[in-house]
């Protein structure tokens, strides 16, 4: 009796090692034809619903704070309010980091001051 248990054992143990083996191989293919699906979509430029922005054009950050801090003279403007005064689709592309990046850069060269988080021309006369 006990060779008999010992031989259905062995038998189910190699059945249940190669439908093992089986269901490795499978998952290894289902898992490539998905990486072939997924690819190409993950590749897809991103929809003009408004979730993403395109990038702006060259100059574009620079333009929209000079134009809105020259507009904002007296009182000043955050970066939060420069990007709500963006008028133009060009303007609209930019970012708030770039508006910060812009404003930062400029406060550097001398161009820009910041006060209590408003932002100013330097008035150079």
């Amino acid at each position: 009796m006990s060779d008999a248990i010992e031989r259905l054992h062995s038998a189910l143990t190699a059945a249940l090692e190669e439908s093992y083996r089986r269901g490795e191989t499978d998952a290894i293919s289902r898992l490539v034809e998905a990486a072939k699906i997924a690819v190409p979509i993950a590749m897809k430029p991103a929809s003009s619903n408004g979730a993403s922005k395109t990038r702006a054009p060259r100059g574009a950050p620079d333009a929209l704070v000079m134009r809105v801090l020259t507009e904002t003279a007296p009182q000043g403007a955050s970066s939060l309010e420069i990007e709500q005064m963006a008028a133009s689709k060009d303007e609209r592309r930019v970012s708030q980091s770039a508006i910060r990046f812009a404003l930062d850069r400029g406060r550097t060269a001398g161009k820009y001051a910041n006060d209590g988080g408003k932002w100013f021309i330097v008035d150079l006369a």
